[in-house]
């Protein structure tokens, strides 16, 4: 099975949302640098209706999202090895899709070794707007305090069920 590079950024630099959204510990976790980009945030408002409707019902009505924007900035992350199918529920989760709200992206990124690396992320796409920009350097993780859990046991229940919202509202962009 092949390794797919992905540089995870705002909620998906952390380990714990990785597991949440996996279903099991994600490989990985090295620093990295994205260079060219800025580090932006969406308000509920910027979103697309079907993903703002489900957003707004999880996370509440402040519900904000990380983004990137081609700029002079910088934006730190991680970078995880994924299989496909991981590939696939970060798609899911992120809303990512042929006609949809994100869009997986190649970036070339620099590792805490100096190495450059390309390796795939997902932003917003360009036609929906921003807030504003934020520093890409030093930042909260998750900017949904209020909605943050972290994945045990006892959540995949309800993780099983969120995911299955997400498809029914906006799974037939994902596979196309």
């Amino acid at each position: 099975m092949a390794e797919i590079v992905f540089f995870g950024y705002g909620a998906n630099k952390d380990i714990y949302r990785l597991t949440e959204i996996l279903g099991k510990e994600p490989e990985g976790g090295d620093g990295a640098l994205l260079s060219g980009f800025n580090l932006a945030t969406q308000d509920l408002e910027q979103i697309p209706e079907k993903p703002k409707n489900l957003l707004e019902k999880i996370w509440g009505e402040k519900f904000q999202a990380y983004t990137l924007t081609r700029g002079q900035g910088f934006v730190q992350g991680r970078i995880w090895k994924l299989s496909a199918d991981d590939l696939e529920k970060i798609k899911e989760w992120e809303f990512v899709g042929k006609g949809g709200w994100r869009e997986l992206i190649t970036v070339e990124v620099v590792n805490s070794d100096g190495k450059k690396i390309v390796a795939l992320t997902e932003k917003s796409s360009d036609s929906y707007q921003i807030s504003e920009i934020v520093d890409g350097l030093n930042y909260p993780t998750n900017l949904n305090k209020e909605g943050k859990r972290y994945y045990s046991k006892e959540d995949e229940g309800e993780i099983s069920l969120m995911r299955e919202e997400i498809k029914k509202y906006y799974g037939h962009y994902i596979n196309a």
